[in-house]
Parts: structure tokens; sequence; C-alpha cells
């Protein structure tokens, strides 16, 4: 019996030193991620790897999923702050994990959910260009448009990557000219909408990220 337990408190040592070194590695790895995604968009970032024991992943540089969360992500040429970013990738690619040589990430497919505020909606639509003196506004979980005193609320859609939206109001729609297309300017690099949801006060922007060409555009800065 002695023997039994002796071996049992060995095997809960081990397994314990290997979760702890399994957490130690993947925060080192996690930390670095971060860290070229801040590089790559600008804000704040959080990584997450997921599939444990994600050390044995890193082994071989891969893991099966990635998950970053960026906070004021400034627009490019846009003079606006995105509040948040979101990006999930899969079948993640880390070629420095695999003995400290170089190599950029990469990842099979990423996806993005971008949450545009007010302020970040104000810098999109000014720098597609709005009529003079009409203003595009979120209001609850809906978009309006603010025109010499008359509100109007939009039907909003995403097309070709870009932020589509249609006044209601069948006589505003015929006399302003129907829909507007508003491309999303200042977005990160390899960012392609195809939807969107106006909730909660804010535009919810959704769509595939080419993480590829989001690390080539930040090596080819200057």
């Amino acid at each position: 019996m002695r023997g039994l337990a002796a071996l049992l408190f060995a095997l809960v040592v081990v397994g314990g030193l290997a979760f702890v070194a399994d957490q130690v590695v993947t925060g080192m790895a996690e930390e670095r991620v971060a860290g070229e995604f801040e590089q790559s968009v600008g804000g704040d970032a959080t990584a997450q790897l997921d599939g444990w024991p994600v050390s044995l992943g890193l082994l071989r540089g891969e893991v099966p999923e990635a998950t970053i969360n960026a906070t004021a992500v400034p627009l490019r040429d846009v003079g606006a702050i995105l509040p948040r970013l979101d990006v999930q990738l899969t079948d993640v690619t880390l070629p420095y994990a695999r003995g400290g040589g170089g190599g950029a990430l990469s990842a099979t497919t990423g996806r993005f959910t971008a949450t545009v505020d007010q302020a970040a909606l104000t810098g999109i639509v000014a720098a597609a260009g709005v009529p003079d003196g009409a203003q595009v506004q979120i209001a609850g979980d809906a978009l309006q448009v603010l025109v010499q005193g008359v509100t109007v609320d939009l039907d909003v859609s995403a097309r070709d990557g870009a932020l589509v939206v249609v006044p209601t109001n069948g006589l505003f729609s015929a006399l302003s000219g129907g829909e507007r297309v508003f491309p999303l300017a200042g977005l990160p690099p390899g960012t392609s909408l195809d939807s969107v949801q106006v909730s909660g006060g804010t535009v919810i922007l959704t769509g595939p990220l080419d993480l590829a060409t989001l690390v080539a555009a930040q090596a080819a800065q200057p």
C-alpha cells in the first residue's frame, strides 16, 4: 500500500509540474502572439492559444485555435479609435515556437468582429463622404440619419466589403438618391466585411480576416 501511495503521489507531482510547465510555456507564447498583433493593428491586445496541452503543439509550431482580443485599435487614416477588435484563428502556425527561429504568425482561416461606437462610426462615414449637414448616428439597436432636423431610420447591410445604408422612408429615400455605400476606411488590412448588426448602441462588423495580408502590411511599414 505504501508503494502504491508513493506512486500515486509521484504521479500527482509530475502531473502538477507538467501542468505548470504547460501554463508557463503557453503564457510566453500568448504574450508573443499578442505583441505581434499589437504591432500590426495597434491598441492593446491579449491572446489565448487553445488545444491542451498547448505546449506540445508549440513544439511542432502549431496550435488548433487562437483568440485575440484588442482594444483601442486606431482606424488608419480616419482619426478615430475602434473600441474593440476580436479575432478567431484556426490552424495557427507559430514558426518561432519550433526552436526560437524566425517566421511570421500564420493561420488557415480567420474571422474578425469589430465593435464600432458613435465616434468610430462618425470617422468612418466622414472618410467615405456624406452630404453636407447629414449625420449618421446610432440609436440603440438602429442606425439613423439626421438631415436638417429630420431623423430617418436606416436599413443597414454589408455588400462587397462595404457598409450599405438605405433610408426606410420611401419618400426620403427617393429624394436622397436611395442607398449609400460606405467603404470601411481604416479597418486593418486583410479584413473583409460580410455581416453587420446594430445592437446596444454599437455597430458590430464581422467578416473574414486574411492574416497573411495583415502581417505583410505590417512588415512593409517603414
